[in-house]
C-alpha cells in the first residue's frame, strides 16, 4: 500500500473550497471539490489550507470547512514532518500539488503569452 501521508496539498479557500459571493462571509460550498478534499484526507494525504485569509476571517474559512466535514491538521502552516526534513519553516508551503482557482499550467501560460 502506497505511503500518501509525505504527499502534501495545499488547498485555497475562496473560490476553490467556497464561491465567494460577497467577501468575507457570503459564501457558497463548491460540493464538488470538497468531496474531492475529503476523499484525499481519507486516503491519508497530508491536506492544508492556504489561505490569504488572516485574523477572524481566517476563522471563519477554517470554522466554515468544518461544517462541511473538513478539518485541516495545518492552517497557513507546513506540516511537522516537513519542517523536520528540511530543518526550517518557511513562510511559503512547500506543496507536493497547489489546488487553487487562480492556477494555471505554466508552460501553456509561456507559450501562449510569450
Amino acid at each position: 500500500m502506497k505511503d500518501n501521508s509525505k504527499t502534501i496539498i495545499a488547498i485555497d479557500f475562496d473560490d476553490t473550497l467556497f464561491k465567494t459571493i460577497n467577501y468575507p462571509n457570503e459564501l457558497k460550498p463548491k460540493w464538488r471539490v470538497i468531496n474531492k478534499v475529503k476523499k484525499l484526507i481519507n486516503k491519508g494525504y497530508c491536506c492544508c489550507l492556504w489561505t490569504c485569509r488572516s485574523g477572524d476571517n481566517l476563522k471563519i474559512a477554517v470554522e466554515l470547512c468544518k461544517s462541511v466535514g473538513i478539518g485541516f491538521e495545518w492552517v497557513n502552516e507546513n506540516p511537522d514532518f516537513a519542517i523536520k526534513q528540511f530543518g526550517n519553516d518557511c513562510r511559503k508551503i512547500g506543496a507536493t500539488y497547489y489546488i487553487d482557482d487562480k492556477n494555471l499550467n505554466i508552460i501553456g501560460f509561456l507559450i501562449k503569452r510569450f
